[in-house]
């Protein structure tokens, strides 16, 4: 009589095989969960601040036309009144006490952090006997400093301090 001899795994040994693969699935399943709820709230913050950006982008396009209007059909003597009427806008020494020398400037808040800022400079057109403006600068600046203790990395925990 011969003996036969089974090579087999046996019940606990695939058990734990699948234990292990199920394992591996839920970790991947809850990784992938996090880093798309990351990505969702990412994609959230970034649509705002361009809303926020183009909003205010907007509202400045508008003092700019009103400020183009007014260059365009007001005298030059009563010039610097009309352009201080304009809510927010300021006129900034350059030089000399004549409008050709003085900068045009008005910022537009974006959001609590962030302004933009717009620099016009006025010009004399001989051709034309109006005044117009080259944009010097059209920018968004931070006016208020970013502070470590307030948007941290989140590792605060696990600083060690010697």
């Amino acid at each position: 009589m011969r003996r036969t001899i089974k090579m087999s795994m046996g019940v606990g040994a695939s058990s734990l095989i699948m234990i292990f693969v199920v394992l591996a699935a839920v970790t991947l399943a809850t990784l992938a969960l996090g880093t798309a709820h990351a990505d969702y709230k990412l994609a959230m913050k970034s649509a705002k601040g361009v809303s926020q950006f183009y909003k205010a982008d907007s509202k400045a396009e508008e003092i700019l036309a009103h400020i183009d209007k007014v260059l365009r059909y007001t005298a030059v003597s009563n010039l610097e009144k009309e352009l201080l009427a304009i809510p927010g806008v300021a006129i900034k020494d350059t030089r000399e006490d004549t409008i050709e020398d003085r900068h045009i400037v008005y910022e537009v808040p974006i959001n609590d952090r962030q302004i933009l800022s717009v620099i016009l400079e006025v010009n004399e057109s001989a051709k034309l006997s109006q005044l117009s403006y080259n944009i010097i600068a059209w920018q968004v600046v931070n006016y208020v400093e970013w502070d470590y203790d307030e948007g941290g990395l989140g590792f605060e925990d696990i600083i060690i301090e010697e």
